[in-house]
């Protein structure tokens, strides 16, 4: 689909990208992939988006970044979805998937962060997911 719309664009150069990009994308992937084997669909959204979350906020707090106001009411609402899904009584996804998840999670933020540093990120996407294909 991307060298389709590359094509569109009438984009000839060759993609752009990084290993790093591709082995991360590569990661996430795969670890959403083998997850989902055992983890219900909402329980498995719940721990991605939120480890894409807190590692995004995280990496922004060690780099000088603040919140205010209703980033951190949205922040706390989050932290307190994460809890419920952890108290007792509650249905908790077995150890080994969720860190799984967790782990895709964390790779999905990585490929993230990496693509802010992108020139051009629809060849940069291209060239990432050429370089995941040979890690397949």
């Amino acid at each position: 689909m991307l060298w389709l719309i590359m094509a569109i664009k009438r984009r000839t150069e060759r993609p752009a990208g990084t290993w790093l990009g591709g082995f991360t994308l590569f990661i996430y992937a795969f670890a959403f992939s083998y997850a989902y084997l055992n983890l219900d669909t909402g329980t498995g959204a719940l721990l991605l988006f939120g480890a894409v979350q807190l590692t995004m906020l995280g990496f922004g707090y060690w780099h000088g970044e603040r919140m205010q106001g209703t980033a951190l009411a949205g922040l706390a609402l989050a932290i307190g979805g994460l809890i419920a899904l952890l108290l007792p009584g509650a249905s908790a996804p077995a150890p080994g998937n969720a860190a799984i998840m967790l782990l895709s999670g964390v790779a999905w933020a990585a490929y993230s962060l990496i693509g802010k540093r992108a020139h051009d990120p629809l060849a940069s996407t291209a060239g990432n997911f050429l370089r995941a294909v040979p890690i397949c």
